[in-house]
């Protein structure tokens, strides 16, 4: 039986971590095994792929990255039948010179300026891809990526965390971590993971919708949803 771990360390896959192992309310825990996330997967090996599939019971890959990221660097996991392949490209019509980021500055706080965005002009695409995750969990655990594993990835995540109740401060943690587990892969882009962009994200969607859950809820995303996210996340202890 695999071990639970905090990070996976793939030779060929950065940033890929479990979602589990966090406090959550009512003195839970989110459960290990049943969503990861991670940077993209363009260059894992067949049998990085096969350890996905045997030991981490991954049945489903969603893929948040741009039609243009997809084409550029696209993985084997998109042909492979053992896995449900799903696109959610939650920049929607977002271009990338649009986004308000500082991408000349070092580890940026004005990544808020991009999430803020996505908040409200891919109401839709965050919908779809809720409620994808809902039915891609019942079959098996789910990988979600982008390019980075940093910022769409991160913004999915504080959602799925946000549901089992886990607190901001460790929400801001896990988002901060990015910074230093992609470095390698990132020297070109040095925007980083400055805590404050997610610090001002969950802020922004108290301050509009009271909760990230009644963000979901706004967007219209089913209870019913919402609710197979939780259960398959929160473990009570």
């Amino acid at each position: 039986m695999l071990a639970p771990m905090l990070r996976y360390p793939f030779k060929h896959i950065a940033n890929f971590r479990d979602l589990g192992g966090l406090p959550a309310e009512n003195g839970g825990m989110t459960r290990w095994g049943v969503f990861f996330r991670s940077a993209d997967l363009s260059l894992a090996t067949s049998e990085e792929m096969a350890f996905i599939y045997n030991e981490m019971n991954i049945r489903s890959i969603i893929d948040l990255r741009a039609p243009i990221e997809v084409q550029m660097c696209p993985d084997d996991f998109m042909a492979d039948s053992r896995f449900t392949w799903l696109h959610h490209s939650i920049l929607g019509t977002i271009g990338f010179d649009e986004t308000g980021i500082a991408t000349g500055e070092h580890d940026t706080p004005t990544m808020f300026n991009f999430y803020k965005q996505m908040m409200e002009r891919c109401q839709g695409e965050i919908k779809a891809l809720m409620c994808d995750m809902a039915a891609a969990v019942k079959k098996g655990a789910v990988l979600f990526h982008c390019s980075a594993g940093k910022d769409r990835t991160g913004v999915t995540a504080m959602f799925l965390l946000s549901l089992c109740g886990v607190n901001d401060y460790d929400i801001v943690s896990q988002y901060e971590i990015s910074r230093t587990l992609i470095a390698h892969i990132r020297k070109e882009d040095p925007t980083g993971s400055h805590y404050s962009n997610m610090e001002k994200l969950l802020a922004y969607l108290k301050a509009q919708y009271k909760t990230p859950t009644d963000y979901l809820r706004h967007i219209g995303v089913p209870n019913a949803a919402l609710k197979t996210l939780r259960d398959s996340l929160y473990m009570p202890l």
